[in-house]
């Protein structure tokens, strides 16, 4: 569950990221509103450490992009001619591409978190 001091830090870092132009739906995407009213102490995007964001984006794009390649892979020969090469190219190579598009919105999420003067989430 999470604590009562949690729950403050969170309403301070939802105001300190939509003071300086980050929407609350940037920072605290429905799956983490999910996780927070299960209990869980979730932090916003722009305040998780990158490491961690980085494996969750990363695992998430390369589940997505193996999970599109399997479902070109169930239709088979009923594939337009332009998906063939992304069907060709294999499940090992699209989770790799969606692990480097994970690393991408990592890398966004930080450089964005930093340009615009975002404090630490220890500092709130």
């Amino acid at each position: 569950m999470a604590s009562l001091e949690h729950t403050e830090r969170l309403s301070r870092a939802l105001a300190a990221g939509e003071s300086v132009g980050i929407t609350q739906k940037q920072m605290f995407p429905p799956l983490f509103r999910v996780l927070a009213k299960l209990g869980l102490p979730v932090r916003p995007l722009h305040f998780l450490p990158a490491w961690i964001a980085l494996i969750v984006f990363a695992a998430l794009g390369g589940v997505l992009f193996a999970g599109f390649w399997w479902v070109l892979d169930l239709l088979g020969a009923q594939l337009p001619r332009k998906f063939v090469a992304i069907h060709t190219f294999g499940a090992l190579n699209m989770a790799m591409i969606g692990a480097l598009f994970g690393g991408v919105i990592t890398v966004f999420i930080r450089f964005q978190s930093l340009s615009r003067g975002l404090p630490h989430w220890r500092e709130l």
